[in-house]
Protein backbone atom coordinates (compact mmCIF):
# COMPACT_ATOMS: atom_id res chain seq x y z
CA UNK A 1 0.00 0.00 0.00
CA UNK A 2 1.59 3.37 -0.67
CA UNK A 3 -0.50 6.31 0.55
CA UNK A 4 0.14 9.51 -1.68
CA UNK A 5 1.64 12.21 0.95
CA UNK A 6 4.56 14.08 0.14
CA UNK A 7 7.40 11.91 -1.50
CA UNK A 8 7.95 9.32 1.06
CA UNK A 9 6.39 6.00 -0.36
CA UNK A 10 4.16 4.43 2.82
CA UNK A 11 4.13 0.84 2.40
CA UNK A 12 2.15 -1.89 5.10
CA UNK A 13 4.38 -4.81 3.93
CA UNK A 14 8.79 -4.99 2.48
CA UNK A 15 8.48 -8.20 -0.07
CA UNK A 16 10.50 -11.11 1.77
CA UNK A 17 11.76 -9.85 5.13
CA UNK A 18 13.86 -11.92 7.11
CA UNK A 19 15.47 -12.60 10.23
CA UNK A 20 18.63 -14.91 9.61
CA UNK A 21 20.45 -13.90 12.61
CA UNK A 22 19.59 -17.67 14.47
CA UNK A 23 20.49 -19.36 11.25
CA UNK A 24 23.76 -20.78 10.61
CA UNK A 25 22.94 -21.92 7.18
CA UNK A 26 21.12 -18.72 6.27
CA UNK A 27 23.68 -17.21 3.55
CA UNK A 28 23.93 -20.51 1.78
CA UNK A 29 19.67 -20.55 1.92
CA UNK A 30 19.53 -16.97 1.09
CA UNK A 31 21.77 -17.52 -1.91
CA UNK A 32 19.21 -20.68 -2.96
CA UNK A 33 16.26 -18.59 -2.35
CA UNK A 34 17.78 -15.55 -5.17
CA UNK A 35 18.94 -18.75 -7.68
CA UNK A 36 15.54 -19.90 -7.82
CA UNK A 37 13.46 -16.16 -8.63
CA UNK A 38 16.24 -15.87 -11.40
CA UNK A 39 15.96 -19.33 -12.31
CA UNK A 40 12.35 -19.51 -12.22
CA UNK A 41 11.30 -15.42 -13.06
CA UNK A 42 14.26 -13.99 -14.76
CA UNK A 43 14.57 -11.43 -11.55
CA UNK A 44 16.96 -10.85 -9.48
CA UNK A 45 15.18 -10.15 -5.45
CA UNK A 46 15.70 -7.31 -3.70
CA UNK A 47 15.71 -9.28 -0.12
CA UNK A 48 16.03 -7.63 3.06
CA UNK A 49 16.50 -8.84 6.95
CA UNK A 50 14.43 -7.86 9.83
CA UNK A 51 17.05 -6.27 11.56
CA UNK A 52 16.38 -7.27 15.38
CA UNK A 53 19.76 -6.39 16.74
CA UNK A 54 22.63 -4.64 15.15
CA UNK A 55 23.78 -7.43 12.30
CA UNK A 56 24.97 -6.37 8.73
CA UNK A 57 22.70 -8.17 6.46
CA UNK A 58 25.72 -7.91 3.99
CA UNK A 59 27.10 -11.05 6.23
CA UNK A 60 24.19 -12.99 4.87
CA UNK A 61 24.29 -11.77 1.09
CA UNK A 62 21.11 -9.42 2.14
CA UNK A 63 20.71 -6.60 0.12
CA UNK A 64 19.45 -4.49 2.75
CA UNK A 65 17.90 -4.36 6.60
CA UNK A 66 14.14 -3.14 7.74
CA UNK A 67 14.59 -2.07 11.42
CA UNK A 68 12.27 -4.15 13.73
CA UNK A 69 11.61 -2.23 16.50
CA UNK A 70 11.42 -2.40 19.93
CA UNK A 71 13.59 -5.30 19.03
CA UNK A 72 16.63 -3.77 17.80
CA UNK A 73 17.78 -1.59 20.95
CA UNK A 74 14.88 -2.13 23.45
CA UNK A 75 16.23 -5.16 25.38
CA UNK A 76 19.29 -3.32 26.08
CA UNK A 77 17.50 -0.46 27.80
CA UNK A 78 17.03 0.29 31.56
CA UNK A 79 14.30 -1.75 33.08
CA UNK A 80 11.86 1.21 34.38
CA UNK A 81 9.29 -1.61 36.21
CA UNK A 82 10.27 -0.52 39.66
CA UNK A 83 9.67 2.98 39.11
CA UNK A 84 6.07 2.31 38.26
CA UNK A 85 3.14 1.44 39.94
CA UNK A 86 2.36 -2.20 38.80
CA UNK A 87 -0.99 -3.93 39.71
CA UNK A 88 0.04 -7.73 39.25
CA UNK A 89 2.83 -8.43 41.78
CA UNK A 90 3.44 -11.33 40.54
CA UNK A 91 4.72 -9.23 37.59
CA UNK A 92 8.51 -10.22 36.13
CA UNK A 93 8.15 -8.76 32.46
CA UNK A 94 10.29 -5.64 31.52
CA UNK A 95 8.89 -2.13 31.21
CA UNK A 96 11.59 0.45 29.15
CA UNK A 97 10.66 3.81 28.52
CA UNK A 98 9.17 4.80 24.85
CA UNK A 99 11.22 8.22 24.66
CA UNK A 100 14.45 6.62 25.51
CA UNK A 101 13.54 4.08 23.14
CA UNK A 102 12.96 6.73 20.42
CA UNK A 103 15.99 8.54 21.31
CA UNK A 104 17.96 5.41 20.42
CA UNK A 105 16.65 4.76 17.23
CA UNK A 106 17.23 8.40 15.95
CA UNK A 107 20.92 8.72 17.56
CA UNK A 108 21.78 5.76 15.48
CA UNK A 109 24.55 7.08 12.82
CA UNK A 110 23.44 6.06 8.66
CA UNK A 111 24.47 3.02 8.13
CA UNK A 112 26.94 2.21 5.32
CA UNK A 113 24.19 -0.92 4.04
CA UNK A 114 20.65 0.01 2.82
CA UNK A 115 18.61 0.20 5.90
CA UNK A 116 14.74 1.27 6.13
CA UNK A 117 13.99 3.03 9.13
CA UNK A 118 11.16 1.83 11.12
CA UNK A 119 8.59 3.40 13.81
CA UNK A 120 6.16 0.95 16.23
CA UNK A 121 3.05 2.98 17.64
CA UNK A 122 3.39 1.28 21.27
CA UNK A 123 4.39 -2.31 22.33
CA UNK A 124 2.98 -4.48 24.92
CA UNK A 125 3.29 -8.47 24.60
CA UNK A 126 2.35 -9.37 27.64
CA UNK A 127 -0.56 -11.14 26.44
CA UNK A 128 1.47 -13.65 24.72
CA UNK A 129 4.02 -13.39 27.70
CA UNK A 130 1.29 -13.58 30.66
CA UNK A 131 3.49 -11.85 33.22
CA UNK A 132 6.76 -12.02 31.26
CA UNK A 133 6.21 -9.79 28.58
CA UNK A 134 8.08 -6.58 27.34
CA UNK A 135 6.35 -3.50 27.64
CA UNK A 136 6.90 0.11 26.37
CA UNK A 137 6.08 3.27 29.07
CA UNK A 138 4.97 6.47 27.68
CA UNK A 139 3.89 6.11 23.91
CA UNK A 140 1.43 8.57 22.41
CA UNK A 141 0.37 9.39 19.41
CA UNK A 142 2.10 12.63 19.85
CA UNK A 143 5.36 11.37 20.24
CA UNK A 144 4.66 8.39 17.46
CA UNK A 145 4.26 11.26 14.88
CA UNK A 146 7.42 13.19 16.14
CA UNK A 147 9.37 9.86 15.45
CA UNK A 148 7.70 9.29 12.14
CA UNK A 149 8.84 12.87 10.90
CA UNK A 150 11.93 11.86 11.92
CA UNK A 151 11.90 9.20 9.91
CA UNK A 152 10.67 10.55 6.47
CA UNK A 153 13.44 13.50 6.33
CA UNK A 154 15.68 10.42 7.06
CA UNK A 155 14.56 8.46 4.29
CA UNK A 156 14.08 10.92 2.10
CA UNK A 157 18.31 12.16 2.51
CA UNK A 158 18.91 8.05 2.48
CA UNK A 159 16.87 7.16 -0.05
CA UNK A 160 16.94 2.81 -0.39
CA UNK A 161 17.75 1.79 -3.76
CA UNK A 162 16.71 5.06 -5.22
CA UNK A 163 13.48 5.35 -3.12
CA UNK A 164 12.19 6.73 0.32
CA UNK A 165 10.66 4.34 2.09
CA UNK A 166 9.81 4.07 5.71
CA UNK A 167 7.76 1.32 7.72
CA UNK A 168 5.58 1.02 10.94
CA UNK A 169 5.69 -1.83 13.18
CA UNK A 170 2.48 -2.86 13.13
CA UNK A 171 -1.08 -2.33 11.14
CA UNK A 172 -2.75 -4.92 13.84
CA UNK A 173 -0.93 -6.21 16.25
CA UNK A 174 -3.16 -6.05 19.31
CA UNK A 175 -1.39 -8.87 21.23
CA UNK A 176 1.33 -6.93 21.09
CA UNK A 177 -0.19 -3.18 21.57
CA UNK A 178 1.24 -1.91 18.38
CA UNK A 179 -1.58 -1.06 16.19
CA UNK A 180 -2.67 1.67 13.95
CA UNK A 181 -6.14 0.92 13.84
CA UNK A 182 -8.32 2.83 15.65
CA UNK A 183 -9.42 1.66 18.86
CA UNK A 184 -11.69 3.21 21.81
CA UNK A 185 -9.26 5.31 23.85
CA UNK A 186 -7.38 7.43 20.89
CA UNK A 187 -9.88 6.83 17.94
CA UNK A 188 -7.60 7.36 14.90
CA UNK A 189 -5.08 9.53 16.44
CA UNK A 190 -2.65 7.60 15.31
CA UNK A 191 -3.38 6.83 11.84
CA UNK A 192 -3.93 10.58 11.51
CA UNK A 193 -0.96 11.63 12.73
CA UNK A 194 1.01 9.24 10.34
CA UNK A 195 -1.17 11.23 7.59
CA UNK A 196 0.47 14.65 9.09
CA UNK A 197 3.95 13.19 9.15
CA UNK A 198 4.30 11.54 5.74
CA UNK A 199 2.19 14.44 4.36
CA UNK A 200 4.31 17.34 5.75
CA UNK A 201 7.54 15.43 4.62
CA UNK A 202 7.58 16.29 0.85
Amino acid sequence: MTLPYGRVQFRERIACPLAPGGNRDAREKIANLRDIFIRRHNENPLIFMAQVGSSDPEEFGLDGAVEFPPNKFGFNLPNIRDQLKILDQDFAGKVVSYDELVRRFLAEPVQEFPLIKTVCPDWDNDARRQGRGFTLHGALPAKYESWLRACTRHALDNPVYGEPFVAVNAWNEWAEGAYLEPDVYYGAAYLNATARAIRDAG
